[in-house]
């Protein structure tokens, strides 16, 4: 029987077609890795590149989140998603030089004072 696990980017429901996948691991999805080459969305290669950082496959991943950026470089938050490969990747500098980067476009750095913001005001005082 499968687990279900909570994950960063969904749900991981143990995977019986990637008997490489550790049980309960903490970036991969259950369902069929996307092609690449084929993916027409950002999203969808961001799920890869979980996927494959999920198996500590970090080069492949880090190809992916290069190709979902340059698809929607526009879309910060892929950029950030990089950056959290390139930490578990153990390349730290490269991924706080990279979110840096993404918070130089002041309507980005704007959205994320206003979460922060909201979260703040939520909190009991």
């Amino acid at each position: 029987m499968n687990r279900v696990v909570p994950t960063r980017v969904g749900v991981n429901r143990g995977i019986g077609n990637y008997p490489e996948i550790p049980d309960g691991c903490p970036h991969a999805r259950g369902g069929e890795p996307i092609n690449i080459e084929a993916a027409h969305s950002g999203e969808a290669l961001r799920d890869r590149a979980w996927f494959l950082a999920g198996l500590k496959r970090f080069e492949e991943s880090l190809q992916a989140c290069d190709r979902a950026i340059a698809l929607e470089p526009q879309n910060r938050h892929l950029w950030l998603e990089k950056a959290a490969v390139l930490s578990d990747a153990g390349r730290n500098h490269e991924a706080l030089a990279l979110i840096a980067q993404a918070f130089e476009d002041k309507a980005f750095a704007d959205e994320y004072h206003r979460r922060g913001q909201s979260l703040l005001d939520g909190l009991p005082g």
